[in-house]
């Protein structure tokens, strides 16, 4: 299936079809877990779980109320402590954001950043799609874009069908040779 296929906007739909969907997503894993359940079961019995409940429940009858008592009160205590936690990190944090904003990288720094000059790097930002070709440490070595309506096209190898620029450096001829840009932060 093709996940581009499947739209999901939940933000656009009303409380109603939010809460519909929620509850048919429950029913289905409700289904789908009920399915198994045989299959479980059968190799919980094969492993012996199945003895557990004639030593714990049967042969220790009398002790089940202080069980069952112990058991709501470590879960009440798991619970308070809980919301103990959560209502002070609540207290703590209310009204505080510790995310700052990123300064937006210019144009120039990202074009020296990845070696391309200043007309493949604006070409780079203006075009709805370019396929980069990568080198093994993941720094694009060539950007095969629409020839540009205003701009000479270079081709980035000679007799290639495709156009394209080169973003290698003019003195390298295979992309193992690259050599950082001077002044170029990484």
């Amino acid at each position: 299936m093709n996940a581009e296929l499947i739209i999901s906007l939940p933000q656009q739909q009303n409380p109603l079809q939010r809460r519909l969907y929620a509850a048919l997503t429950a029913l289905a894993w409700v289904a789908w877990i009920h399915l198994w359940l045989p299959l479980v079961t059968l190799v919980a019995w094969g492993v012996g779980l199945d003895q557990i409940y004639r030593f714990i429940v049967i042969d220790d009858a009398a002790h089940g109320l202080d069980d069952l008592v112990f058991l709501v009160r470590a879960g009440t205590g798991c619970a308070v402590v809980f919301l103990l936690w959560t209502s002070y990190n609540r207290w703590r944090f209310r009204g505080v954001e510790r995310r700052g904003p990123v300064a937006d990288a210019t144009p120039q720094a990202i074009a020296a950043y990845f070696g391309a000059d200043a007309v493949v790097s604006d070409r780079l930002r203006r075009v709805r799609r370019a396929v980069l070709h990568i080198d093994a440490e993941g720094r694009p070595v060539r950007a095969v874009i629409a020839p540009p309506s205003r701009l000479p096209a270079v081709p980035a190898v000679p007799g290639d069908d495709e156009h394209g620029y080169d973003l290698r450096p003019p003195v390298s001829e295979h992309p193992e040779d690259l050599t950082p840009v001077e002044g170029a932060a990484r």
